[in-house]
């Protein structure tokens, strides 16, 4: 028989990890919010091709601003922003002025739409998106 006497040791020789390949966003777009629908809140993903202004807002289903959760300049990249409406967040003041709705401050199970505006160099607009997404209490 050809079987070597066991033994506790082993020997690893490592030679290198290789880098997985770098993520390269090739377009600018506006992912699905997820959990759809939601409760307390909700996560809305996009990918930006090149760095620019952004603007991330969210209407009611009348076409009322609620809120604007991105403005600002970002660099190319996968970003994510959580939309949570809920009292605790207005109590801590997270929400300031830019929280404006025909609710007396509060959000109402229903439709709502999320935007985003992407400005380039110059100030020139390259993107533009919407997507819908449903609050339930």
């Amino acid at each position: 028989m050809h079987q070597s006497a066991p033994s506790e040791e082993v020997d690893v020789n490592i030679t290198g990890v290789p880098e997985g390949p770098p993520i390269i966003v090739e377009n600018y777009r506006l992912l699905h919010n997820y959990p759809n629908p939601f409760n307390s809140s909700t996560i809305i993903p996009y990918r930006l091709k090149a760095g620019g202004y952004v603007k991330l807002y969210v209407y009611d289903v009348k076409g009322e601003l609620v809120r604007i959760l991105v403005n600002g300049y970002q660099n190319a990249g996968y970003y994510e922003v959580r939309f949570s409406p809920t009292e605790n967040e207005r109590k801590q003041g997270d929400m300031k002025l830019d929280w404006r709705t025909g609710y007396n401050d509060d959000v109402a199970s229903g439709i709502y739409l999320y935007q985003i505006y992407v400005r380039g160099e110059g100030d020139i607009p390259v993107f533009s998106d919407m997507g819908k997404m449903i609050m339930l209490k």
